[in-house]
């Protein structure tokens, strides 16, 4: 409360706030602390944005960070950072499962967002829905910045088994 009175705007304090309500039960007060933060999120302060969602983490709260993260990107969709920052809550502490639901969730307002259908992609892979993620893996070509694809004299691989269980995925960044 200290740190809001000195300055009401300060992003990080109030997610504090909100955590150490949250973990002292007060839910009225969590809860209010909570609305606060959404409206800083929909405001879209890019800095404020920064700082409660690396206050969040550092709190071990992945929910409550994806979930900022995504009414942000609702009212400021192109934002790239904001978008790397879904990425990282998504991946934080190895819980990919978890991961892949967030980017499901943004993608369901971000449908064209070619860095975000990648990141489903690669993380596709890591989570074991190989054949999912290999359907989704031309999105990389159309990416900005992307190099061009390669002509390997090899089949893309259609899903069907892999003959000695083997199969070559390459990027373009090494």
């Amino acid at each position: 409360d200290r740190a809001m009175e000195l300055n009401p705007s300060y992003a990080r304090a109030l997610a504090f706030k909100e955590r150490i309500l949250t973990l002292m039960g007060d839910e009225s007060g969590a809860d209010e602390a909570w609305k606060q933060v959404l409206e800083l999120a929909r405001v879209g302060v890019q800095n404020n944005m920064k700082l409660l969602h690396e206050s969040y983490l550092c709190c071990d709260s992945i929910q409550r960070a994806g979930e900022l993260i995504q009414e942000y990107l609702r009212h400021h969709p192109e934002d790239h950072e904001a978008q790397a920052a879904l990425l990282q809550v998504a991946m934080h502490e190895g819980d990919f499962v978890e991961g892949q639901k967030l980017l499901d969730a943004v993608l369901e307002f971000l449908p064209d967002n070619a860095q975000l259908k990648m990141g489903r992609c690669l993380n596709g892979f890591r989570i074991g829905n190989y054949a999912e993620a290999m359907k989704e893996l031309e999105i990389r070509w159309y990416r900005s910045g992307a190099d061009k694809k390669w002509a390997l004299p090899a089949p893309d691989w259609n899903g069907d088994p892999i003959q000695d269980g083997k199969l070559a995925i390459y990027c373009e960044q090494g």
